[in-house]
């Protein structure tokens, strides 16, 4: 834990190779929060990938919804994070991340979620739906 830690004070996007490492193999969900958290603060568009990877593989619903949240900060920046949540959404049974990602792709705002935001509005919980539809509506408002 205090070697990632020590991590976050580089903050800089050599450090995301070793932060990815820990997000795959540790086997502490409290390290696995932390690389996340770290990949969200660092916010280029180099973590991105690593972050995608944590929301489609990781193995507790905690780490993908940190994940989904991360990538809907670091894409205001960086518009890529929209096709990342949105390719993660298709694969994702867990309603509480389904969720998270609908609301990131909200954070966005970009046209680029709007075709994952219309497969979400026909989600089978109406949570999903809801939040989906006054997501879309947003990002159109804005354009």
């Amino acid at each position: 834990m205090r070697a990632v830690q020590s991590l976050r004070w580089a903050g800089t996007v050599f450090s995301i190779p070793y932060i990815q490492e820990a997000l795959r193999s540790d086997r502490l969900v409290g390290i696995r929060l932390e690389a996340v958290r770290m990949l969200r603060k660092i916010g280029s568009q180099f973590a991105i990938q690593p972050l995608e990877e944590a929301l489609v593989t990781d193995r507790e619903a905690g780490v993908r919804i940190a994940a989904a949240d991360a990538l809907g900060e670091v894409g205001k920046k960086e518009k890529d994070a929209a096709r990342a949540l949105g390719s993660a959404y298709a694969q994702e049974r867990d309603t509480g991340v389904r969720l998270e990602i609908v609301g990131s792709l909200g954070l966005i705002r970009d046209r680029a979620g709007l075709p994952f935001l219309v497969t979400a509005m026909n989600d089978r919980d109406l949570t999903v739906r809801l939040k989906a539809t006054q997501v879309y509506g947003r990002i159109l408002g804005l354009q």
